[in-house]
């Protein structure tokens, strides 16, 4: 318990950080696990109390562990090893006043042991481990989202690591992400709304609630797009697309509120997903508009069907004449990915899309009209012909 002791962890004279560092890292190379992890264990309450950098450091030494483990060995602890990450993927929910504002450092740090310990394992070991987690995640709570949001979260590292391996165990979080989504949007959306109300007034309690459930809603998000990612299998089959298609569309008319923001943009950001589509200069980018326009080609991309990409892209274009500026900003720059990517393929869908950019041509708002240019010039380009006769006839 010295190597986590936060004034070992803070120090810099005489190299006592790095030297309790080089320390840790021996541990799990020199300790047999049946020693080692029941202290580790055991110091997890106490390392809460102290902050951040302790129970950082506490983790990352159980992941080292993990990490160094024979099959066999991890096979004999992994019980003990995932209720014990549990307790820490719990650390929203238990709230502990010296985590507060760091409760996603620790939850990404106990993240990270969880995929550590799944890559020692069986599938005939991890999947009932994994089926304890959504049961753990995503159960009513009345305390608020925590838990789904480390459930998501796991998911997501877990999609990351095992690619399409995983990609069937989203028949267990769909309906969490769907459920989600939708409270985003129509008459489903009576919670989030009082909760914002409660935050309106100046409770901090409702504002905590209401930023929780947006961060919720942003993990779901980037949990879908790994699924469509790394779906190789031909997992999403009709009835699964059709289930996500309209909450994901929905979510171009989301406006994350500036309460928010921050927190969203913080544990929602991911370079690596976003880096996946190019985004016009004018763009929105805010971390929710922008991760849902991933994910939204990222879905036409696995579905790798005309069948689903009439669907998507209609739903798409109707969103282009929302009153919301940034939402046909959005809508705009899905089309965009979908003609960069599709190319050819996309010109099944030309005719239905014409009548639109038609509309945004003569659009207010500069940014809008300017992204419609870009997109009917690369649409010419790659039919070989002028579409002005079209555009005057749609």
């Amino acid at each position: 318990r010295v190597l986590l002791h936060p004034a070992v962890l803070a120090c810099t004279g005489a190299g006592c950080s790095a030297a309790a560092a080089a320390a840790r890292a021996r541990l799990p190379k020199t300790v047999p696990a049946r020693l080692l992890m029941q202290p580790l264990f055991g110091a997890l309450p106490t390392s809460m109390e102290a902050g951040p950098e302790p129970c950082a450091a506490l983790l990352g030494l159980v992941a080292d562990a993990a990490t160094g483990m024979e099959a066999s060995v991890a096979a004999t602890h992994h019980e003990a090893i995932f209720a014990f990450l549990l307790k820490a993927l719990d650390v929203r929910h238990a709230a502990p006043p010296a985590l507060k504002g760091h409760e996603h450092v620790v939850e990404q740090q106990a993240v990270s042991a969880l995929v550590a310990l799944t890559l020692k394992l069986s599938e005939a070991k991890f999947k009932p481990l994994f089926l304890r987690l959504v049961e753990w995640g995503s159960s009513s709570q009345a305390s608020g989202l925590g838990r789904t949001i480390a459930l998501l979260s796991a998911s997501a590292a877990l999609a990351q690591k095992l690619r399409s391996v995983f990609v069937p165990y989203y028949k267990f979080l769909l309906d969490v992400c769907v459920r989600l989504l939708s409270s985003a949007t129509g008459g489903a959306a009576t919670p989030a709304k009082k909760k914002q109300k409660k935050a309106a007034a100046g409770g901090t309690e409702g504002e905590e609630a209401a930023i929780e459930q947006w961060v919720a809603r942003g993990k779901a998000v980037r949990a879908l797009h790994r699924c469509f990612l790394y779906d190789t299998v031909g997992w999403l089959d009709q009835d699964k697309v059709d289930k996500v298609l309209s909450p994901l569309v929905a979510q171009l008319s989301v406006d994350v509120p500036a309460s928010a923001a921050p927190a969203v943009a913080a544990q929602c950001a991911d370079s690596e997903l976003d880096g996946l589509v190019t985004l016009g200069s004018r763009a929105p980018r805010d971390t929710y508009g922008v991760s849902t326009v991933a994910a939204l080609v990222q879905l036409a991309m696995a579905t790798n069907s005309d069948v689903h990409w009439k669907p998507l892209n209609h739903k798409v274009l109707m969103a282009t004449r929302s009153p919301s500026a940034r939402t046909r900003c959005l809508a705009l720059e899905v089309v965009a990915s979908l003609v960069d990517r599709l190319r050819e393929e996309y010109m099944v869908l030309l005719p239905e899309t014409l009548p639109f950019l038609a509309e945004l041509l003569e659009d207010v708002e500069t940014a809008v009209e300017s992204r419609a240019q870009d997109i009917l010039k690369q649409l010419e380009e790659i039919s070989g012909e002028k579409l002005d006769e079209y555009l005057k006839t749609g």
